[in-house]
């Protein structure tokens, strides 16, 4: 969706004629929220209830997604505007690398350098 953005950022207003970005890019932004509460409530509500199924599977897949893509900052953001679906009056806190699919490391930042090509 971020690249969708951008994307429609940089198109000249001629591109498509009658389009009003501003707008776009705000419905875009309440997609995002959208989804990612949905998905970060299905998540939680299954892990305090002990569920394991193909949908929560599905939502997480679907949520490390757009943790790659939506910025961390506006992601806290709102993850600290959802509401806790086993604890109503609480709100969900967002960590760095949360939603990284579990048992992979996270991937360290490029450093510039290649690694050794192997010896024959």
């Amino acid at each position: 969706m971020r690249v969708l953005t951008d994307k429609a950022a940089t198109q000249p207003a001629s591109a498509l004629p009658g389009a009003n970005w501003p707008a776009l890019h705000a419905e875009m932004d309440l997609l995002d929220e959208l989804a990612v509460r949905y998905y970060s409530q299905a998540i939680k509500l299954a892990a305090a209830l002990n569920v394991q199924s193909e949908a929560v599977s599905r939502a997480r897949h679907r949520l490390s997604y757009l943790a790659g893509i939506i910025d961390p900052l506006k992601l806290r953001g709102i993850l600290n505007r959802t509401s806790d679906p086993a604890h109503p009056s609480w709100s969900l806190t967002y960590r760095d690398d949360m939603f990284a699919p579990p048992g992979l490391p996270a991937v360290p930042p490029p450093n510039g350098t290649a690694p050794p090509a192997p010896v024959p």
